[in-house]
């Protein structure tokens, strides 16, 4: 056992004098070069350059801009304008004698059994059938409407003692023939008929005549046109006119009587507070 203790410090001490010894030689580990191999290109052979591939040219396609769509409003058809009836003139005479003078605008409607036909009445000529008489008096005349159907008219006026109307109207085209009895324009005497509204003359089929701006005379006399009857809506029309004025007068006189007590009670409020 001494025998090892004494070979280990041995060892101790050969390690510390090879450390401290500056002579002492180290072997050094060889260095290792390793060549990369050369590779040498063959003269002949040119090295490919590397491919550039362009990218495709995109040309724009052309902007297409819709133009709005417009919607065309629907076409209105324009209700059609109705014929205004034209005011005539009619006389009728037996030799130097004129039993009947007739001022008027005519339109027939619902003559064939209640159809909504209208006829504008466009007199062309008075015929030969227009009579004068002491009892019945007749006018007649013709026209050719605005669709080309020719129209024939025959008015006839009664008198009983002293009483004169029309008492019938009698509208033909064709082979078609329209009646309406019905007593209208009723006179007294010599009188003659005014009247500028509208009057109508129905009969019970519904054929219809209206007559527009009326100045009628029959049954003439010397005296005839003397007196002039007025018609109902034309005097209604005449009334209106005091009727209106007499209540703007009546509006005016509240209106100044209410101005009147408000300005009196501002006064005696003011007077109290002056007080």
């Amino acid at each position: 056992m001494r025998h090892n203790y004494a070979v280990l410090l041995l060892l101790i001490v050969a390690n510390y004098a090879i450390a401290v010894d500056p002579n002492a030689s180290t072997t050094e580990s060889p260095v290792t070069t390793t060549h990369v191999p050369t590779t040498t290109l063959n003269p002949n052979t040119t090295a490919p350059l590397p491919t550039t591939t362009s990218a495709p040219v995109t040309t724009p396609l052309p902007t297409t801009t819709l133009a709005p769509t417009t919607t065309s409003a629907p076409a209105t058809t324009a209700a059609p304008v109705p014929d205004v009836p034209k005011v005539y003139n009619f006389t009728v005479s037996e030799g130097n004698e004129t039993c009947i003078t007739a001022e008027f605008a005519l339109t027939f409607t619902h003559l064939w059994n209640g159809t909504d036909n209208v006829v504008v009445v466009d007199p062309n000529f008075i015929k030969s059938a227009s009579r004068c008489g002491n009892e019945t008096e007749t006018l007649s005349f013709s026209f050719t409407s605005k669709d080309n159907k020719n129209y024939s008219v025959l008015m006839t006026f009664k008198r009983v003692e002293e009483e004169r109307s029309l008492s019938m109207i009698e509208v033909t085209e064709g082979s078609r023939t329209a009646k309406i009895n019905q007593t209208a324009f009723q006179l007294k005497g010599d009188m003659a008929y005014h009247c500028e509204h509208q009057t109508e003359v129905k009969d019970e089929s519904g054929a219809t005549a209206a007559f527009d701006h009326v100045k009628l005379s029959i049954f003439r006399t010397e005296t005839s046109g003397n007196q002039v009857y007025q018609c109902v809506s034309d005097d209604t029309v005449n009334d209106m006119v005091p009727i209106a004025v007499g209540c703007a007068l009546l509006a005016l006189v509240v209106i100044v009587l209410i101005a009147y007590f408000i300005g009196r009670r501002r006064s005696r409020r003011l007077a109290y507070q002056s007080v």
